[in-house]
């Protein structure tokens, strides 16, 4: 996935592109192809290969990823040294607008919660359309919190029992504590690190 991480660093840095994978109200569980060329988005299917899997409940916020950043598998997170997931940095976009699948969206970033299970670390990015409503009123956790106190919780338990179709995820990272926007900042600068050591490898 080539498309730029960044928007306009200098003049905000919490500004990022998002790339649409699973829109908001819908409950199709789609990923993008890393191991594809050109890395599309495609639907992820049951065992059978025959059907597009289906979350247990519609998503509640625009689900993707950021582009140009890697979860390395061997590598560690800076935060709690545990290893990571092996993908694309997830994100959660929390805005009023439902959005379209394979859209690129201009994001404010303002929180993370993690996940740890079978000692991998899941981060999920929490973020806002630049251009919602209510993105002026949001900059950081404690206005997440202050606005709708449900949003956090809503969104770990969401993915505990949806991340994994039949398995509840093992545990939240910092006690359930989702962490402010300047650590969250910190794992999205690690994670395009890691993304353009990948692309440095491959083109060796």
């Amino acid at each position: 996935h080539n498309i730029p991480l960044h928007t306009s660093k200098e003049l905000s840095p919490a500004e990022k592109w998002m790339v649409i994978e699973v829109p908001k109200a819908t409950s199709w569980r789609y990923s993008v192809a890393t191991s594809e060329r050109l890395n599309p988005i495609g639907p992820m299917l049951d065992r059978h290969a025959t059907d597009v899997q289906l979350y247990s409940w519609p998503v509640f916020w625009n689900h993707g990823f950021l582009p140009q950043t890697w979860e390395d598998a061997m590598d560690y997170d800076p935060l709690l040294g545990k290893m990571l997931d092996d993908g694309p940095l997830d994100v959660v976009e929390i805005g009023t607008r439902t959005r379209t699948r394979g859209e690129v969206v201009r994001v404010k970033v303002l929180g993370a919660v993690g996940f740890v299970d079978q000692g991998f670390l899941d981060w999920k990015l929490i973020t806002i359309d630049v251009e919602d409503d209510i993105a002026s009123l949001l900059n950081d956790v404690e206005d997440i919190e202050a606005y709708e106190p449900q949003i956090i919780v809503t969104i770990q338990e969401w993915f505990r029992w949806n991340e994994v179709p039949g398995k509840k995820v093992g545990d939240f990272a910092f006690g359930g504590d989702a962490v402010n926007r300047e650590k969250a900042l910190a794992l999205v600068d690690s994670s395009h690190e890691r993304w353009m050591r990948l692309r440095r490898n491959s083109d060796a």
